[in-house]
């Protein structure tokens, strides 16, 4: 497995780090039970992938 390193900041690791995110659950419930989020405008202020907030957009 690789290192922290080569998938953060290589771009050949961008294969790996999907591979890596795809086991992970979407969060879509756990922010449910917080607070509704159907109809509201949503922020999101992270400079990642988007992949906590892609899953919840409409299409």
């Amino acid at each position: 497995m690789s290192d922290s390193v080569s998938i953060y900041y290589h771009e050949s690791g961008a294969e790996q780090y999907h591979q890596l995110i795809s086991k992970q659950p979407t969060l879509t419930q756990e922010i449910a039970t917080i607070r509704e989020f159907a109809g509201l405008d949503i922020v999101d202020l992270g400079a990642g992938t988007g992949r906590l907030t892609m899953p919840n957009c409409e299409p």
